[in-house]
């Protein structure tokens, strides 16, 4: 459990990390993190970060950042 801050306020969440790897022919080509912010309050994730990690400086690098703004319940 993590609560984070958004454009639309801070949230009680859970974050939820999923690493993918691609192969090509048997090898690896690349590798890349989606990690985001699930609120159990109001269903949905509230932030999302893409990274893809350097093979040169062996660390992640942050690619796109998406942060809730606006929600609407029916």
């Amino acid at each position: 459990p993590e609560t984070i801050s958004t454009p639309l306020g801070d949230f009680d969440t859970i974050k939820v990390v999923v690493t993918h790897t691609t192969y090509l022919a048997g090898a690896e080509v690349s590798r890349g993190q989606d990690i985001s912010w699930y609120s159990p309050k109001i269903g949905r994730a509230v932030r999302t970060e893409e990274t893809s990690w350097d093979t040169e400086t062996q660390s992640w690098v942050l690619g796109r950042v998406h942060e809730i703004t606006s929600v609407t319940f029916p």
